[in-house]
């Protein structure tokens, strides 16, 4: 059984653990302390759909309706949705993620600000992980364009 800081990215519905995974692999930021930053951001994590009914601005009936959506629609995020549907103005969900960012520390500042990490390994981890996104971006963009031919050759919109 995989580790979870490690764990299938594929499998997983946490999608930060791609990058927990890739911090493993580079191979120079000990396990313990890759397991024990990620423990310490899903502690502080607090989802926008959390902060926006603290705030009063969105209601539980509301959140459940934005998340059935999010299931359809998985590619668009929380915040567009609820702003698409008339929930909220693009202003509050601005307002809420820069709350988010206040109560929430970002993976990558955990890792820059650990002076248990040496930099160069921490540098040298985070640019393997963009690499990798760069990959699944243009993987993305493949399919997309695809796509788009395809519905051309059949007439579609």
């Amino acid at each position: 059984m995989a580790d979870d800081a490690t764990a299938d990215p594929e499998r997983s519905t946490d999608p930060l653990d791609d990058f927990w995974r890739f911090l493993g692999q580079a191979g120079t930021i000990d396990p313990e302390v890759i397991r024990e930053h990620r423990e310490q951001y899903r502690e502080r994590w607090v989802p926008l759909t959390v902060i926006l009914q603290e705030e009063r601005i969105l209601g539980m009936s509301q959140i459940a309706v934005l998340l059935r959506k999010q299931l359809a629609e998985p590619h668009l995020r929380l915040g567009d949705l609820a702003v698409r549907e008339g929930f909220c103005s693009r202003e509050d969900v601005e307002r809420a993620l820069v709350l988010q960012e206040e109560r929430c520390t970002h993976p990558i500042d955990l890792v820059l600000g650990d002076e248990r990490i040496e930099p160069v390994a921490a540098v040298d981890a985070l640019k393997c992980y963009v690499q990798h996104l760069e990959g699944r971006v243009r993987s993305l963009e493949r399919r997309l364009a695809g796509e788009s031919v395809l519905r051309v050759h059949r007439g579609g919109a």
